[in-house]
């Protein structure tokens, strides 16, 4: 498929579903990050809930993009 596209070894195609998928995870992500670093600016380092939520959604993230690594 890759010749008939005309890509370059260091290109590929991503079905959409996949995509979007990681993109919604990246977000999520970059969510959960700005949400702790606001409490760590703020001095409420001890928000337990935030961190758990930060280690919930790397995980999600690293999971997804290594099926069965667990």
């Amino acid at each position: 498929r890759t010749q008939e596209l005309g890509l370059g070894e260091r290109e590929l195609v991503v079905a959409r579903a996949d995509l979007d998928a990681a993109q919604d995870r990246i977000f999520v992500l970059a969510c959960v990050l700005d949400d702790v670093e606001r409490d760590l600016a703020e001095g409420d380092i001890t928000s337990r809930a935030a961190l758990r939520a930060l280690v919930a959604a790397v995980h999600e993230c690293v999971d997804a993009a290594s099926p069965g690594r667990r």
